[in-house]
């Protein structure tokens, strides 16, 4: 057996509001887009979109993106009709920023940016 990709699936209540929430906050390719799945790509990192979210709630994910600029990300979450449930910081020693947002189908996911002294 050969593994050939890897996804990470969100349960979405909007396909429309997700799909635009992350092909404009990440400038993630939508590689597929139905009612039912869409597929949406960086490179080799895939995030599929799926119905079937609660009405309420957030849910946490552990899904994360890694970018140059953890402030400008924070806005585009915020512009797009996300939320920031912790503003951008740094642990001291760690040579990482991290954030906690939430898209607008109620996942939460962390953003973060190295600075050079981790990958």
């Amino acid at each position: 057996m050969k593994v050939e990709g890897l996804k990470y699936v969100l349960e979405i209540r909007d396909m429309d509001r997700a799909v635009d929430f992350y092909a404009t906050c990440f400038d993630l390719e939508v590689r597929f887009k139905s009612p039912d799945w869409s597929d949406l790509a960086r490179g080799e990192a895939g995030v599929g979109l799926h119905p079937g979210a609660p009405a309420e709630g957030v849910r946490e994910t552990g899904l994360s993106f890694t970018v140059d600029d953890l402030d400008e990300a924070a806005e585009r979450v915020r512009s797009n009709g996300g939320q920031v449930r912790k503003e951008p910081y740094a642990n001291p020693g760690e040579g990482i920023r991290l954030a906690l947002f939430i898209d607008p189908e109620g996942n939460a996911f962390m953003g973060s940016q190295n600075l050079g002294s981790w990958s």
